[in-house]
């Protein structure tokens, strides 16, 4: 099986990336990708320094513009954008999307209740604390509130891809907060491939989560075997943040994606729509 040669999600020093636009880029060219995707995190406000700043929108633009010039002829340079799903500041992202871009990438990194804000990913004692005050300790509560937000996401026609779905359990390591084969936990997750499937939205298969306390890529294998019995398109991606995550675990998830009966991924190329490509 060929290496997969694809990759929509990556990050750069604009946001919480590790290395500049043009050392991605090239890395992924050294790795012999058809197209590498920049989806560097949309602008949240001065609060929020692992986003891009408002003012460097421009500067990203035109450093991904020069960067698929250079490399005409050759491996494609998509210029998108991770937008955090996030009503409460809801304006940041429409502002984002109010420009021209290849593609948009919807995820859930917060999730908001009586003006209090959940951080989903960011460390385990600000998960902890999340759980706590605004669901009072309980995790099915809190879980039920965060795949709500995947849904509305999921639903709202402003993402080509959606990301990381079941980020929920990042530092889920050996069930240590809630177990990943409840019945309830399967009810909640189900949700969003249900959505999924109504919106035609493109679900990513984010390998990120094998670096993870988790240990698992993200949807759950489980997961990813439902969407491809439903029919709910999907794409693989390695949510890079350094050169050396370009290809991050492709060659070890794709045999797992075919013997989950995943026979194609979807993907973009300048200028046309997202087509399936055949992975085995």
């Amino acid at each position: 099986m060929n290496a997969w040669r694809y990759n929509f999600h990556s990050h750069t020093r604009y946001g919480d990336g590790h290395a500049d636009a043009a050392a991605m880029v090239n890395a992924a060219a050294a790795a012999k990708m058809k197209v590498i995707g920049l989806s560097e995190h949309a602008p949240l406000g001065a609060d929020m320094d692992w986003t891009m700043a408002s003012g460097d929108v421009e500067s990203y633009r035109a450093d991904l513009a020069a960067l698929r010039e250079s490399h005409s002829g050759g491996m494609e340079v998509l210029c998108g954008l991770e937008c955090d799903w996030w009503p409460r500041r809801s304006e940041r992202w429409e502002e984002a999307q109010s420009r021209e871009w290849d593609y948009f990438i919807g995820s859930v990194h917060f999730v908001s209740r009586e003006g209090m804000d959940w951080s989903i990913d960011n460390t385990p004692a600000e998960f902890e604390a999340g759980v706590q005050n605004l669901f009072g300790g309980d995790i099915r509560r809190a879980a039920a509130a965060f795949f709500e937000e995947e849904c509305e996401a999921a639903l709202a026609g402003r993402f080509h891809i959606l990301g990381h779905f079941d980020l929920l359990k990042k530092f889920n390591k050996g069930g240590r907060y809630f177990d990943m084969d409840a019945d309830w936990y399967h009810q909640l997750a189900m949700t969003v491939v249900e959505a999924a499937a109504q919106s035609e939205i493109i679900i990513e298969v984010n390998t990120a989560g094998l670096d993870k306390p988790v240990s698992e890529f993200y949807p759950a294998p489980w997961l990813v075997a439902e969407c491809a019995r439903q029919g709910v398109r999907l794409t693989l991606n390695g949510d890079s943040h350094s050169p050396t995550e370009i290809n991050r675990h492709f060659d070890t998830v794709l045999p797992q994606l075919v013997a989950l009966g995943v026979p194609e991924l979807w993907v973009k190329h300048s200028g046309q729509e997202w087509a399936p490509v055949p992975i085995r």
